[in-house]
């Protein structure tokens, strides 16, 4: 139970994070440990984006991640 509880603490700081970085930050889905959320880059590369997310592996305990933009298809 308390560890659920440090996941979802430091996943809620995660998002913390992308919104002082990003003008939009939506939350798309979420379910668990599993969250998908969608931002607007804006003048941020995809490199920029995937270095901040690669920053929270240490200081938020996140195991897994990916970052990709969005296709037209």
């Amino acid at each position: 139970m308390i560890r659920q509880a440090h996941a979802e603490i430091n996943l809620f700081k995660c998002i913390i994070e992308l919104c002082r970085t990003f003008t939009t930050v939506k939350v798309i889905e979420k379910y668990g440990n599993y969250v998908r959320v969608r931002v607007d880059r804006l003048d941020k590369s995809i490199g920029s984006v995937f270095g901040q997310v690669e920053g929270f592996k240490g200081q938020y305990d996140v195991s897994e991640y990916s970052v990709s933009q969005t296709t037209l298809e």
